[in-house]
């Protein structure tokens, strides 16, 4: 599976697929990290990995956030 690892200020990271990525930015919602920063910069682009999450989890926390 193809992902991105987006990197908050702090170091922390994630990966997201190219998929997830979209319905996240469709629905003008991002996560953040555990000191509410953004995970506001690529640190690996695209790659073989694995999510942080998975779909239906994506689409809980846009959910919450709307």
């Amino acid at each position: 599976m193809k992902t991105i690892t987006w990197q908050s200020p702090c170091g922390a990271k994630i990966q997201v697929t190219p998929k997830q990525e979209k319905v996240m930015k469709a629905a003008g919602f991002w996560p953040r990290d555990d000191r509410d920063e953004e995970y506001c910069s690529v640190s690996h682009g695209l790659h073989d990995g694995y999510p942080t999450w998975t779909d239906e989890e994506i689409a809980e926390m846009v959910a919450k956030d709307q």
